[in-house]
């Protein structure tokens, strides 16, 4: 048996809040079975008069519960997994393109898988990055990060009951980026989002 492969185009979403002319912009990439749209719920409160977010969706959707229940999105897997990272970077650069960003302040927030996502995609542009978010996941750790050196704030995030991602593994995190000058930040809460965070990000 041999595989084959072949390049195919497909149809991305990615949703949208705020103002498109703001000179600010965050992008948010979600973690594994969730949708962009979940994703940004979260900022749904927050002042957007000043800032553009977009939350770009994962290329594989699935059945959370098998053959039924909640549709949501994963951004890649073990299985073809080189593939599949150079789809969505891919995807990435053309939303990053179309929208025309090239000229504004660009924060990204990388939540659970959205983590790595955002760390492969960023080691392979030329862009400058104002905030980056490493949220509740792990990073990659077959990437070059000598990109951070350029980013002036960057931040870790995870919740004190997290279950997903605990003391050792961000052990383990902060010895990867003991070079570069990470705030890491602390809430009381679960694997998720926190407003009363988010909101601190974006005035800081």
């Amino acid at each position: 048996m041999q595989q084959h492969n072949i390049t195919v185009t497909k149809t991305a979403r990615f949703f949208t809040e705020g103002n498109p002319d703001a000179s600010e912009v965050w992008i948010l990439l979600h973690g594994y079975g969730m949708l962009a749209s979940k994703m940004i719920t979260y900022f749904s409160e927050l002042e957007k008069k000043e800032i553009f977010i977009i939350a770009p969706e994962g290329l594989s959707r699935f059945y959370w519960k098998g053959f039924q229940g909640d549709v949501v999105a994963s951004w890649m897997t073990k299985e073809d997994r080189q593939d599949e990272i150079v789809d969505y970077i891919n995807y990435l650069n053309k939303l990053f393109i179309e929208l025309k960003l090239e000229n504004k302040k660009i924060n990204i927030l990388g939540f659970s898988q959205g983590v790595a996502t955002s760390s492969r995609w960023l080691s392979q542009v030329n862009f400058n990055i104002n905030k980056l978010v490493f949220w509740a996941g792990e990073p990659a750790y077959d990437i070059d990060y000598s990109y951070l050196k350029n980013v002036p704030n960057l931040y870790y995030v995870y919740g004190n009951q997290d279950l997903f991602i605990q003391e050792g593994q961000i052990l383990k995190i902060q010895n990867q980026f003991n070079s570069y000058l990470f705030e890491y930040i602390n809430f009381d809460g679960k694997h998720e989002l926190n407003t009363i965070v988010l909101t601190k990000l974006i005035k800081a």
